[in-house]
């Protein structure tokens, strides 16, 4: 599932490769007397991908009247789908030495209004590509094996397991546990943390909102955000304690932009929290275990 921020329109990805557009608003303002018939309205079939298909992200055209999807495909294979005529635009293929597989993460970061740099990764090897949204090439790779200095023969199974990207910063998470932060203008390494002994399993933007008191009446509800920000609470404190002498990494842009100032925190989810046994909560847990640790994004932008 995919969405353009500026839209109202969500796209699916179903098991035989097909994309189907939603239109929430007539969806969510729906009448029971005509369900069908809004069911039909909202519910826009777009395209076939024609080939398995594991990722898609909704994009922008150049002019910005227009939506196009990247489709993360089978054999290393991008397939980008013109939403207006519903038709295969261009193939990419991502030709590496270490070979290819299916793309299964996909992801966009923002270098002008409508222009985007892609990250892309495949379900084996140690590469993250970026790809130049409107020129359709790919600009860097990034070799996770030697970022971490590991031997040649190492690098063969360690694996990308997830990626967020905002405004100003990437973040990379490995099967080694590790997260590698980069900068998303210039393609540079800032930071490597080890913060699992195993996958990450997946990374999310939280905005200053996800620590707000819901409005809604639910019991669970409130007891979820106390314990969510008792545990982000845990991490500061460790955090603060092992880096208090930390230098930031990353000067914060002067101008406002709406996403940086609607991501505050980084919500990472993966297996085993050795580097983090400091906080006694944590010692008794083995490496199976999953947790869930939270990061300011004002450990890596001041």
């Amino acid at each position: 599932m995919t969405s353009l921020p500026e839209t109202s329109i969500v796209f699916l990805l179903l098991s035989d490769n097909s994309i189907y557009s939603i239109d929430l608003p007539i969806l969510l303002h729906r009448n029971r007397n005509s369900m069908s018939t809004i069911t039909d309205l909202c519910y826009r079939y777009v395209a076939n991908v024609s080939l398995p298909t594991f990722k898609i992200l909704a994009l922008p055209t150049a002019s910005g009247r227009n939506v196009e999807i990247w489709c993360g495909c089978s054999l290393g294979n991008l397939r980008i789908i013109d939403v207006r005529t519903a038709q295969l635009s261009v193939q990419l293929s991502h030709h590496l030495a270490s070979g290819s597989s299916a793309v299964h993460l996909l992801c966009a970061s923002k270098d002008s209004p409508y222009q985007y740099l892609i990250w892309t990764a495949m379900k084996t090897g140690s590469f993250v590509c970026v790809w130049n949204h409107l020129s359709r090439r790919m600009t860097n790779q990034l070799d996770c094996g030697q970022i971490l200095k590991r031997k040649k023969g190492d690098s063969n199974d360690l694996t990308i397991d997830s990626i967020l990207s905002t405004r100003l910063l990437v973040f990379i998470g490995l099967n080694t546990g590790h997260i590698i932060i980069v900068k998303s203008s210039s393609i540079q390494v800032l930071y490597t943390v080890h913060a699992y002994d195993q996958h990450v399993l997946h990374l999310f933007a939280l905005s200053p909102s996800a620590f707000l008191p819901s409005t809604t009446t639910g019991l669970h509800d409130g007891r979820f955000i106390t314990q969510f920000k008792f545990l982000q609470e845990k991490f500061e404190q460790h955090r603060i304690h092992r880096e208090n002498s930390r230098t930031p990494l990353l000067a914060r842009s002067d101008n406002n932009d709406t996403d940086l100032d609607n991501i505050s925190y980084m919500l990472a989810i993966g297996y085993g929290a050795k580097a983090c046994q400091s906080i006694p909560q944590l010692q008794q847990h083995s490496s199976d275990a999953i947790f869930l640790q939270t990061w300011s994004l004002d450990d890596f932008i001041v």
